[in-house]
């Protein structure tokens, strides 16, 4: 494995940590070290980012007025890639694990 390589899987795997500490700090499920260590994740722009997105999606699933996505083109933009990007991830990782 080359150093490209490992370097794109931790970033993965840090990429997908986020996105559970985030949600689990959204929902305040954490407490003591582990909510230490997710304010910590938060210092991070991709952390903040998705706590951003998080927090859209759920305006949006509680109000139909936003649900219309005018309000922010670049953001529904951002937001379709980056589903598109992570459904591409799952279908990748479906096959390798697959095979």
């Amino acid at each position: 494995m080359d150093s490209e390589t490992v370097v794109e899987m931790k970033t993965q795997i840090e990429s997908d940590m986020d996105r559970d500490t985030v949600s689990a700090l959204m929902d305040g499920r954490l407490r003591g070290a582990e909510l230490s260590s997710a304010l910590q994740t938060m210092q991070r722009a991709e952390a903040c980012e998705r706590w951003h997105v998080y927090h859209v999606i759920g305006d949006v699933l509680r109000s139909p007025e936003l649900a219309a996505g005018a309000r922010d083109a670049e953001f529904m933009q951002r937001l379709r890639a980056r589903l598109a990007a992570e459904a591409a991830d799952l279908m990748e990782n479906y096959k390798f694990n697959c095979m």
